[in-house]
């Protein structure tokens, strides 16, 4: 992903297929994040130093850039699980 600065902030989201093209949740449209309702996956920042990650609807959350410094977002859903490397100057 690219390099934020420190305060800036970023979105990352999931959608219903897993890597291999298999579904992993029936959503109703692709672009489909209702506000309540169980989360599809879990988002964590590694290191919440670095960043911290707020939830927004069932599949996105906001990263917030805090500091400089590199940290994984880990997204996931029962055994499934990806991550995104960030880099924060």
């Amino acid at each position: 992903c690219d390099t934020l600065s420190a305060g800036g902030m970023w979105s990352v989201w999931v959608d219903g297929f897993d890597a291999l093209n298999r579904q992993i949740y029936a959503l109703t449209n692709s672009t489909a994040n209702p506000i309540r309702g169980s989360p599809i996956v879990t988002f964590v920042a590694r290191d919440t130093a670095v960043a911290s990650v707020s939830p927004v609807g069932i599949r996105a959350a906001t990263v917030t850039a805090r500091k400089t410094g590199t940290t994984w977002i880990v997204a996931t859903r029962d055994v499934l699980l990806d991550s995104l490397q960030l880099v924060v100057r």
